[in-house]
């Protein structure tokens, strides 16, 4: 913990939905180059400007691949299974976000989000908000500057599917060209696949996602990740930057601690589609940076995890009320650049059967009220244990009917070790020490020692919610 903590004016968290840790252009640790035949390099951007002078983590990992859990984890500092948004989207936050504790010592309070489906009201997301904004950068920034003391989260889903655009975006004129020239590049302009309505006549939006599913049925996996980072480039330098340049003018002869992450990545192979289902390193390795006053600026290569931003903003901050959390502070890094243990790092993906799904908003149509938490399958769970990384997968996704289906499976475990460059490769299952697996199972173990559900179940998302899921790519 630093001796001298600052008392600061501003604290502004950004999210950047579906950026992976690699898709930064000065990036120390690349895992991507080894696995996709591409052309495509991520160009500098704003980001790695920042980076330049910031406390920089190139190597978080997520606790979660999908944005409700992963984001309840960064704003929390505990892991999914005690804060409660374990699943893909069911149940509400239990415990408290660094917003409520700001806002209990004084601080004005801002969510700013591009999904209010995953990060709204029904999830317990906009608890001791003063201010809850829905895609309006403009109206995040004059928050920004209209407040003496405020605590902000700012959240973008540029980088989302489909790439480069958010959902507000989708009806203008590049959008179009973009589709169509994607089109013309997969030969798909011809031979449109049907929707999964059965309607030749999509419109643009899922004419994309048709696109995505073609290219991974052909098992083109490069072709997509090459989408992944012309959209990276394309939100980077014509949404994100902008923005950003607004906020730290705003910040500018202020105590402010600006904090940027990404929430999960982005991957494409048999096991992973884009990242919902997806253990991959790639999809739970994001970037974590820190910036402003007290901030000593230095690239910190060894793992951290998600769940430790909290305890560092409240030991950097000094006036918030204490938080418990699961993570450790990395405080002294972030304001000395002191040395840090690697600690272990968890994260699971929980899938909801589409069928069973459909069953549930057709009976809550027929007896209203009837409806109770959609039931999910844990289908995999990985673990970084030193220079070990586990990954046990426990169910798989099927398509039956036009609906994904889940169904477990026998466990499988891979093992993986660190390489020099922090990248991962496959070893055979003797080699690693039997105490990896052991704790992954203690970190299940944390379910029975959660706190009581404040909110309760948010309960079963309705035909609508259902479709702008299906919409952002989520398999259910």
């Amino acid at each position: 913990m630093p001796e001298n903590r600052l008392d600061y004016d501003h604290i502004v968290l950004v999210s950047i939905d579906t950026l992976r840790s690699d898709a930064m252009a000065s990036s120390p640790v690349r895992a991507w180059p080894a696995k996709y035949r591409t052309t495509r390099r991520p160009r500098r951007s704003i980001l790695d400007e920042l980076a330049a002078s910031s406390a920089w983590f190139p190597n978080c990992v997520s606790a979660a691949p999908y944005t409700s859990a992963s984001h309840a984890s960064f704003l929390t500092g505990h892991w999914p299974l005690r804060h409660g948004v374990h699943e893909l989207f069911n149940r509400a936050l239990r415990t408290p976000t660094l917003l409520a504790n700001a806002r209990a010592a004084g601080y004005r309070t801002m969510m700013k989000v591009d999904f209010p489906l995953m990060l709204g009201e029904h999830l317990g997301f906009t608890r001791e908000i003063d201010e809850y904004i829905v895609r309006d950068d403009d109206a995040a920034v004059r928050f920004i500057e209209g407040n003496r003391r405020a605590c902000t989260f700012i959240h973008f889903s540029g980088a989302h599917i489909p790439y480069g655009f958010g959902d507000h975006e989708l009806s203008t004129g590049e959008f179009a060209r973009v589709l169509d020239a994607v089109e013309q590049e997969c030969g798909t302009s011809r031979r449109r696949p049907r929707t999964s309505a059965g309607s030749a006549a999509a419109g643009p939006y899922q004419r994309y996602l048709d696109i995505v599913d073609h290219l991974y049925r052909s098992g083109d996996y490069s072709t997509l990740f090459s989408m992944y980072l012309d959209g990276v480039d394309r939100f980077l330098v014509t949404r994100f930057a902008p923005v950003l340049r607004r906020i730290l003018a705003a910040l500018d002869g202020r105590r402010a601690l600006l904090v940027v992450f990404g929430d999960h990545g982005e991957e494409y192979d048999a096991e992973s589609f884009a990242h919902q289902n997806s253990l991959s390193d790639g999809v739970l390795r994001v970037p974590l940076m820190i910036h402003g006053d007290g901030v000593a600026p230095g690239c910190h290569r060894s793992r951290v995890r998600s769940i430790d931003l909290v305890p560092s903003i409240h030991d950097l901050v000094g006036p918030l009320p204490p938080a418990e959390a699961d993570g450790a502070s990395l405080a002294a890094t972030i304001a000395g650049g002191d040395a840090y243990p690697v600690r272990d790092a968890f994260a699971q993906s929980y899938i909801a059967d589409g069928r069973e799904h459909a069953r549930q908003v057709k009976q809550a149509l027929l007896r209203p009220g009837s409806r109770g938490p959609l039931p999910h399958t844990l289908i995999g769970e990985a673990a970084y244990v030193g220079p070990w990384r586990v990954v046990r997968r426990l169910g798989e996704q099927y398509l039956e009917d036009g609906a994904w289906r889940v169904r477990p499976v026998e466990p499988r475990v891979r093992f993986e070790r660190e390489r020099p460059d922090s990248t991962w490769e496959a070893v055979a299952h003797a080699e690693p020490p039997p105490d990896v697996l052991a704790r992954l199972d203690r970190y299940n173990a944390l379910a029975g020692e959660a706190p009581a559900d404040r909110a309760g179940a948010a309960g079963t998302a309705d035909s609508a919610l259902r479709d702008q899921l299906r919409l952002l790519g989520y398999r259910i």
